[in-house]
């Protein structure tokens, strides 16, 4: 790796902690603290531990639906490794901060372990993701359908929502005219690491022909929307909010989602918060329990996804498996 492509990706970097930093301040000097406090005082443990707990069950849908499109490939693992896998790369996105993170870490995984097949393990992880992404616009586009009326009354979300509807239109106009728009872009020199997974990924969803695959992953990715947000339910219930629907927390979860693919923060840290309090805030959540729900959400999962760093240790020990 050349020396600017490594200040670049370190400039990358410290623009995306400062800019959460930034977004966290702002967060911060908006909420009361006194109330913020004596909110988390109160606040019912064990349904926030039921929240927390939900992690998991989110790991395991996450492992069916790659499981799926490893089986797809011919990568011969089991369930219980692919769960194992994904939980040990939750991990390393949350713990280790860099272009390497969770998706580095499974490619590294099957490449030793198939290693005349890691054009199909990167395949499996591009697939995987990007059906996971395509359901939340899927998702998303359905249930601003049903909320037209919240969406007209409040600007700011409109335009929000507009945006995430034009970026799926302009995604399935890609798909459809795929050859056209690749022949486009390169003819105004856009360069093709831009946007080349999202390529990756749209070849191999027209090279499969088991639509049986693509049904299944988005199934489970559907499945993973419902439980995030199963436990945004719990986290609020923790705090007394109890005028917040499931169905509008399945909204929120999706264009929080969305959000996240941005590569504008650091692991979606003050994104996500910032969102959340602005959406909660419009079904009349208060700032400080928002943020409170939200962090919880954060640290929760935090350190639940340490027991993937305790699992990679155990079977480093015992495989003498070594990063």
């Amino acid at each position: 790796m050349s020396i600017w492509l490594k200040h670049k990706q370190l400039l990358k970097k410290l623009f995306q902690a400062t800019f959460s930093l930034v977004l966290l301040v702002v967060l911060f000097w908006m909420v009361n603290w006194k109330d913020l406090i004596q909110a988390c005082e109160s606040a019912n443990v064990i349904l926030i531990l039921l929240g927390a707990l939900l992690f998991f069950p989110s790991v395991l849908e996450s492992s069916l639906r790659w499981k799926l499109v490893l089986d797809y490939f011919k990568l011969p693992i089991s369930q219980l490794r692919a769960f194992n896998l994904y939980l040990e790369s939750s991990f390393f996105t949350n713990f280790l901060p860099t272009s390497f993170g969770g998706d580095g870490f499974k490619f590294f995984v099957l490449a030793r372990e198939f290693p005349n097949s890691k054009k199909e393990s990167l395949s499996s992880m591009v697939f995987e993701r990007g059906s996971g992404f395509m359901s939340l616009f899927i998702v998303n586009v359905l249930l601003a359908i049903w909320y037209l009326r919240l969406l007209s009354v409040n600007h700011i979300l409109l335009v929000l929502e507009c945006f995430i509807c034009a970026t799926f239109v302009a995604i399935l106009l890609f798909i459809t005219f795929r050859h056209w728009a690749i022949n486009l872009l390169t003819k105004y020199g856009i360069d093709h690491r831009y946007y080349g997974q999202f390529l990756r990924f749209v070849r191999i969803l027209s090279d499969i022909k088991q639509r049986s695959v693509v049904l299944g992953t988005t199934f489970y990715s559907i499945l993973f929307i419902l439980n995030t947000a199963l436990g945004q339910f719990f986290f609020l219930r923790a705090f007394g909010i109890q005028n917040v629907s499931f169905l509008y927390l399945v909204f929120v979860v999706t264009i929080v989602q969305i959000a996240g693919i941005l590569p504008i923060s650091l692991n979606s840290i003050g994104v996500s918060e910032g969102l959340r309090v602005f959406l909660y805030g419009i079904v009349g959540a208060p700032p400080d329990i928002s943020l409170a729900v939200s962090l919880i959400g954060r640290f929760s999962a935090l350190i639940a996804s340490g027991s993937g760093g305790i699992l990679y240790l155990f079977e480093s020990k015992n495989e003498n498996r070594y990063l």
